[in-house]
């Protein structure tokens, strides 16, 4: 049941678009990895479809550390917010030189992006940058069975709350407990084809339907952002249909 980034980067374009009204870009890419190359290529007709141009492109490459170059070159570039495909590392230290070289623009970028290490590497550079999730606390905003999940991990775990990992983990448990329960079987051979039928399933993260190749379409994307020493959530995008 985790995030696709088929289905979230769309959405967090739109996002992008329709509410931030960002109509250029700068995309980097980490050459040679392919989960970034993936993601770039997800984005980029995500980014044509919403209107926004790709006025810059740069590549990097994991372990660098040095990007001055590329900062450089964006520096004659005039674009609302940078797309990083790639990890957290170097996104902190690539949005370092933004700022070292006068550049104040704002990042976002997909789970890669999703560790302390990119707040506590990339310190002030990186407030505001944008990462999404497949599922993150929204306390304030919690109801049903969300609310329920979190207050009881909370008791459980010394007040600590949960994360991404741990409710996608519970959703997938109890997704299979309805499938068997459906199929009256705890045969995989026998409760497949209910679980390939899923649709609107409600789980802690959100909804989940099973699409005609049996991937997860999970609504809605939270869109987070770095505030201090923290991930914040920032928004909370649906899916369309």
């Amino acid at each position: 049941d985790t995030l696709l980034d088929a289905v979230a980067a769309p959405a967090v374009t739109r996002y992008l678009a329709e509410e931030l009204k960002w109509k250029k870009v700068a995309l980097v890419t980490t050459t040679g990895l392919a989960y970034s190359e993936g993601l770039t290529d997800i984005f980029k007709p995500a980014l044509a479809q919403y209107g926004i141009e790709i006025v810059a492109e740069q590549s990097v490459m994991e372990k660098d550390t040095n990007f001055s170059a590329q900062v450089t070159a964006l520096g004659q570039k005039e674009f609302d917010g940078v797309v990083f495909t790639g990890y957290y590392t170097e996104g902190a230290l690539f949005m370092k030189e933004m700022r070292k070289q006068g550049l104040q623009h704002l990042m976002v970028g997909g789970d890669g992006l999703l560790g302390k290490e990119l707040y506590e590497l990339g310190t002030d550079a990186v407030q505001g940058s944008m990462v999404y999730a497949g599922f993150a606390v929204d306390e304030e905003n919690a109801t049903g069975k969300t609310k329920d999940f979190i207050d009881k991990y909370k008791a459980q775990n010394n007040n600590a709350f949960p994360d991404m990992f741990a409710a996608q983990g519970y959703d997938a448990v109890m997704l299979l407990a309805d499938a068997m329960k459906a199929a009256n079987s705890s045969d995989p051979t026998v409760y497949k084809e209910k679980l390939a039928q899923t649709k609107d399933w409600q789980g802690v993260t959100g909804t989940i339907t099973f699409d005609e190749n049996r991937e997860p379409i999970k609504s809605p994307v939270f869109l987070l952002e770095v505030k201090g020493q923290a991930f914040a959530v920032k928004a909370v995008i649906p899916i369309e249909e």
